[in-house]
């Protein structure tokens, strides 16, 4: 079988040799010579760092209603265990409730009981019955539904789904050189059963199905972002990514180009043929 990227160049890209940016968002130098052109791309390798917080900033708050008040909670970043979220949480809600309410956090221990991922929240010397509403993802580690408002009932509230506390397992690289129809994603990644503070490491398995439409790297630059699976921009808190990215050019797009011009070419003989037959004289 023929290679479909017999004419081709390896690109080895480290966040740490940015041009600008940080290690999440940068702008990179690529050194391509004028003469190579390329309509296909693919990242071959990848090594994306989970130092990404479970808790990220700006994506952090939620809210706390007591009676008509609202008071918003902030979780401080970093990464959480369903232990140490059940602690954190209920010091930040006692603190900050308007009316000095108490409320606690509890869930099955897998010694003793059946671990069923849910969170109980109770709440005492209290006069009403709380709620705490999600519009910032924070919903995912309290066992909620996004941009809902959940209320208490008899001074209690259980996670309705699983709570998740696994950092963020899909990783979108983003990129400006790649054309993808309503997107620009370079590759997506996703994570299995990776920790905390450890590495994603990606392979692929198939380059040419793994392809994008290359458009060319802006004056010898190439800018790259990552975001997740909600399109929330990922921090890497300054940790480098590595990517080898391949450019070539593809027999495959070649083929649809020549069988495009063959198309093209024989319509215009049969329209060609058909004027000259109209034309010609009668016998």
């Amino acid at each position: 079988m023929a290679d479909p990227t017999k004419n081709k160049r390896f690109f080895y890209i480290n966040s740490f040799n940015r041009l600008s940016g940080t290690s999440s968002a940068f702008s990179v130098a690529i050194q391509m010579p004028a003469h190579e052109e390329y309509d296909a791309c693919c990242v071959t390798q990848a090594s994306i760092p989970i130092s990404y917080y479970l808790v990220a900033s700006g994506y952090n708050t939620f809210i706390l209603t007591e009676f008509n008040t609202n008071v918003t909670i902030t979780i401080p970043v970093g990464n959480y265990n369903i232990n140490s979220f059940c602690t954190v949480v209920p010091i930040l809600l006692n603190a900050a409730s308007p009316n000095g309410w108490t409320y606690t956090m509890t869930y099955n221990s897998s010694f003793t009981q059946n671990n069923n991922g849910l969170i109980t929240y109770t709440v005492s010397n209290n006069t009403s019955q709380p709620s705490f509403t999600f519009t910032n993802f924070l919903n995912e580690q309290f066992g909620f539904n996004f941009n809902s408002t959940v209320k208490f009932s008899s001074n209690s509230l259980i996670s309705t789904n699983v709570v998740n506390f696994i950092n963020e397992q899909i990783i979108y690289i983003h990129s400006d050189i790649v054309s993808n129809g309503s997107d620009d994603v370079l590759q997506e990644i996703y994570g299995a059963n990776s920790q905390q503070l450890s590495v994603i490491s990606y392979q692929c398995q198939d380059i040419v199905p793994y392809s994008k439409k290359f458009k060319g790297f802006t004056n010898q630059v190439m800018n790259i972002y990552l975001t997740d699976g909600h399109n929330v921009p990922i921090n890497l808190n300054g940790a480098d990514i590595q990517i080898t990215l391949l450019c070539y050019r593809s027999n495959l797009f070649q083929n649809h180009i020549n069988n495009f011009i063959n198309i093209t070419t024989n319509f215009m003989k049969y329209i060609t043929e058909q004027i000259a037959g109209q034309t010609e004289a009668p016998q």
